[in-house]
């Protein structure tokens, strides 16, 4: 990998490939990081990876990025699995191949770097409105996107938030992302003042705006209003390192990256933040809009251990539905006997009181040889019915956790 050529300006006035561009030298960087870390260190017998492939995972997002975008683009739910794993060996291999039998490393690392970023790309294109939507459900708000109750239990306690405290959590853009002749700072505090009008209405319950960013170390957070929550750990495969070696006009920094290279140390730490939501209206909010206003909080009657159950039910559901076939191909089972597997899903559906019909689409499916992801297509009212009891459901908790809380933003 030629530093030299990865650095130097992208040179287009076409904005998709200008991003293009850039992707591509985000990824090439990565692989040359890690191929710097494969290499065995004075000292050192042997390699402290297995092979290349070991290093590129535990070093860069890159693998882990192209597996996701590969499971999410698999429609049939029942070959997801192996599919995926064809897919991870198949990735590896190719990547072991290439590094064994290009002795020059700038050669290498390019051919390693081309290879990734053709494979990401043709996943991308292959079905590119279901992935998109799978893999994009955050909402834009100008510069930033936002996921709404983002649980950071254990981090938040040690700002003093209760352990069932719902965030929202932010994703900051890079710079280079801004699309304006105005500061980044300027576009970010524009992004707040949407959201602040935006949090009354669609997030009321939640009791601070939290992000995990680079961008947290700057001492530009505290302008902003956030609190430092604590300096998360290097991680390397972690997406929200990398794009700090990206300069405000959209090109990667050589001086950032030769540092990071030599020390082995990012330039900024990933931090977490967060700034509590009253806080965040009264900073944020338009001055018209302030006032008396109802948010949420979480009712000390309410009982955690139900909305616990439907933790495990959702995670039990998927293992129900990878089991689905055997249930299908053992025509001996009731549909009974194979469900009280699951007893999770047992509790939930008799609460949610669609128990009885999900039997009988149990039974029905079995008895006429349809498989999980063919029951919505060739059962539409029976399924529509089932889901519809466990939405009201499921609302219904969620509705019973929180009560009404009135505030003065001054």
């Amino acid at each position: 990998m030629n530093l030299e050529r990865i650095t130097q300006p992208i040179e287009t006035e076409n904005t998709e490939e200008r991003e293009l561009k850039l992707a591509e030298r985000l990824m090439g960087i990565q692989v040359y990081f890690a191929d710097s870390r494969y290499n065995k260190r004075p000292g050192e017998n042997e390699s402290r990876y297995s092979d290349f492939s070991d290093a590129l995972n535990k070093n860069t997002p890159l693998i882990t990025r192209i597996l996701t975008r590969y499971s999410d683009s698999v429609r049939d739910d029942k070959d997801r699995n192996e599919k995926s794993k064809s897919f991870a060996v198949s990735l590896n291999n190719k990547i072991n191949k290439i590094y064994r039998e290009t002795a020059d490393r700038e050669k290498r690392d390019e051919l390693i770097t081309q290879y990734l970023f053709d494979t990401y790309s043709r996943i991308k294109k292959e079905e590119p409105n279901e992935i998109e939507r799978r893999m994009d459900e955050d909402t834009t708000i100008g510069v930033i996107k936002i996921e709404p109750s983002a649980h950071e239990d254990t981090l938040m306690e040690q700002a003093g938030f209760n352990p069932e405290d719902e965030f929202l959590s932010i994703h900051f853009p890079s710079f280079y992302e801004n699309g304006s002749e105005r500061s980044l700072l300027v576009e970010l505090d524009d992004s707040f003042k949407k959201l602040a009008e935006i949090i009354p209405r669609e997030y009321p319950e939640a009791q601070a705006v939290i992000g995990k960013s680079w961008l947290l170390s700057l001492p530009a957070a505290e302008r902003l209003g956030f609190k430092k929550v604590i300096t998360l750990e290097s991680h390397f495969n972690g997406n929200g390192l990398w794009s700090q070696f990206i300069d405000q006009n959209g090109n990667i920094s050589k001086h950032r990256f030769e540092e990071f290279i030599k020390t082995g140390k990012p330039p900024y730490e990933v931090s977490l933040g967060y700034i509590p939501i009253e806080e965040f209206l009264s900073r944020y909010l338009p001055t018209e809009k302030k006032g008396e206003i109802i948010l949420k909080e979480i009712d000390p009657k309410w009982n955690r251990e139900d909305t616990q159950k439907l933790e495990e039910y959702t995670e039990k559901i998927h293992q129900l539905r990878e089991d689905f076939e055997n249930f299908v191909n053992d025509k001996s089972m009731s549909a009974e006997a194979f469900i009280q597997k699951y007893p999770a899903v047992v509790e939930v559906m008799t609460k949610a009181g669609c128990y009885g019909d999900l039997l009988k689409i149990m039974n029905e499916a079995r008895d006429k040889g349809y498989r999980i992801e063919e029951i919505g297509r060739r059962m539409p009212l029976e399924n529509s019915r089932l889901e519809k009891a466990y939405q009201e459901y499921r609302d219904g908790l969620k509705s019973k956790k929180y009560r009404d809380r009135k505030v003065f933003i001054k």
